[in-house]
Parts: structure tokens; sequence; C-alpha cells
């Protein structure tokens, strides 16, 4: 979006660095790359960093550079990111079902329970605080940017619970709502959508 940082990111089948022209022509402020590109606005400064990724979690956004989950088990959870590494993940974009962390082998497959320790359990904790929990999504996932990574701001844990998985494995389970209606979310982020991005369809319910 406009006066944003953008990080270009290296993925598993392209790299950021390729959209480098297209993020200043929709008004980002500068550029986080590890490596020297050449671009067209001369006047957008290029930061060269040795790790993209790093360097977004020193930024405050997102701490861990692996992790799904920043949190402290005596504090509560600072952020959460949705890149489509939990098969019970369930994103309406205003509304998440989120899966804790834990159980998953090196491939990303579930093999263990969940248990609601360490990020888990900081998650409990600002739902009992009802602290604000920052939300980034990835590109892997449907209603993610077309690339890259977007924070889409502070929802905040309406419920908990541990439930049986796809894949037959307790898991622990996170409901999370925005602070701002689907209508002014998607105008927000509509600049960052895929093209094939739906909106969630939402059942009218009577009192």
């Amino acid at each position: 979006k406009k006066r944003d940082v953008f990080f270009a990111i290296k993925g598993n089948k392209t790299s950021g660095t390729k959209f480098i022209n297209d993020a200043i022509s929709k008004g980002a402020s500068a550029i986080i790359s590890s490596k020297k590109e050449k671009y067209r606005n001369s006047q957008i400064p290029l930061i060269l960093v040795k790790n993209v990724r790093k360097t977004l979690s020193e930024a405050g956004i997102h701490a861990p550079t692996m992790h799904g989950i920043w949190a402290r088990e005596s504090e509560g959870a600072c952020s959460i990111v949705l890149s489509g590494g939990y098969e019970d993940d369930i994103d309406e974009l205003d509304y998440i079902h989120y899966t804790g962390h834990g159980g998953q082998n090196e491939q990303g497959k579930q093999i263990a329970d969940q248990e609601f320790i360490k990020g888990n359990k900081g998650l409990i904790l600002s739902r009992e605080y009802n602290l604000p929990v920052r939300v980034t999504r990835g590109h892997q996932i449907p209603n993610g940017p077309a690339k890259g990574y977007r924070y889409d701001g502070l929802y905040y844990v309406d419920e908990f619970e541990k439930v049986k998985g796809r894949s037959g494995f307790y898991i622990c389970r996170f409901k999370l709502s925005s602070e701002k209606p689907i209508d002014n979310l998607e105008k927000d982020l509509k600049p960052t959508f895929k093209p094939e991005y739906v909106s969630p369809e939402r059942t009218p319910s009577t009192v």
C-alpha cells in the first residue's frame, strides 16, 4: 500500500525482487532487499540486508523467523502469521480459526497432539486479558497478498478449544475476530488482494 515499506522476500518458486517496480508503482516508500537491484525510481531508497525475513522480524511485526506465533507463556501473544502451514486453519478474513503450534514433523505433517503450552498458552492469556494480536498473512494462502507478506491489523481471541484435527490428532484451535468489520477490512486490503479473491459468504441472522 501507499507509504508502506516493501520487503523483497525470496520464496520457494520466485523472489520478491521481481516485484519491486510493482511495489513502487503502488506507492512503496522504501525497498528492503538482500541484493542490489535496478529499478525505475531512483528516489526510492534501497536498503540492503543479509536476511530480509530476519529484518522483518527485527522490525517488530513478527519476531520469530520460523514459528507462526510470537508469544510468551506468562504475558500473552503479540502476533501470529497465516501462511498455510496447518491444514485445519480456516480464514474468512475478518474471522479466523487458527491452529496452534506443535505436533508436526519437518515435512509439515501433523503427527502428534498439540498442548496448551508456549505460544498456545500465550494466545490463551491474550483471550483472558482481552489483548489484541497482530495478524500477518502470507502469499501462500487464498486471502493473503499476491506476493510477500501483509500486515492485516489487530484481532482478538474470542474462544479457544482442543479438537481433533483432519489428521486425527488433537489441535489447539483459536477463534479470532478482527477489530474492523468485514467491509472496512476489505476496503483497506483491496489493493493487495489476489485477482481470484472472493468475499466470504455471510448468512443473515435474526434475533
